[in-house]
């Protein structure tokens, strides 16, 4: 990814900071669901951003844990609802 790239997914998504809270939350989930840590750090974050939806290729697909939901991006059944979650009004940012 380029930098202009990472520009223009700045103006559309929103970028979190990762504190040491998430750090310490996400190795204990890495360890308690056998989860890579980076995955866990960024559940983690997400989770503290009241996300419903987790999307991963590397998670299996519909885990829900803490009231969030792992959605594969990569998996053809799941077109229609990414359709929905990224053509959403709460989607965008203003």
């Amino acid at each position: 990814m380029s930098a202009d790239q990472a520009a223009r997914w700045q103006t559309t998504l929103t970028i979190l900071p990762t504190t040491g809270d998430h750090v310490i939350a996400g190795a204990a989930m890495a360890a308690k669901h056998k989860f890579q840590l980076w995955d866990a750090i960024i559940w983690q974050v997400s989770r503290s951003a009241h996300a419903a939806v987790f999307l991963s290729e590397d998670l299996q697909d519909g885990l829900r844990i803490d009231g969030m939901r792992v959605l594969n991006p990569f998996e053809p059944a799941n077109e229609s609802e990414l359709n929905s979650l990224f053509l959403s009004d709460d989607y965008h940012r203003e």
